[in-house]
């Protein structure tokens, strides 16, 4: 696990081949509730949430980088685990 920076992210070299992922240290993300991290494909970097729902493990893509911030990606993070908290699915239940 890593602590997200904007160079850190940059830096980060794509795989020849399949994914990597990487995963933020920075609180809340660390917590119990849900991952933020970073899935890094031989031509994309998309940022992502992980979280559990009825007992299973669901992962959201929420914006490639370069785009939006970092600040402004761990802030989307935040508000679709918050969703999951009150037991909403964000990958179903918000359109």
């Amino acid at each position: 696990m890593e602590t997200f920076t904007a160079k850190f992210l940059e830096n980060i070299p794509h795989p020849c081949r399949g994914q990597k992922i990487y995963i933020d240290e920075m609180p809340p993300f660390a917590a119990v509730t849900g991952l933020f991290g970073k899935m890094v494909g031989r031509n994309t970097k998309t940022f992502f949430v992980q979280y559990r729902y009825e007992g299973k493990r669901k992962q959201l893509r929420l914006e490639q980088f370069p785009g939006p911030s970092l600040i402004d990606s761990r802030k989307l993070a935040a508000v679709m685990l918050a969703i999951v908290d009150r037991s909403i699915n964000p990958k179903v239940d918000i359109k």
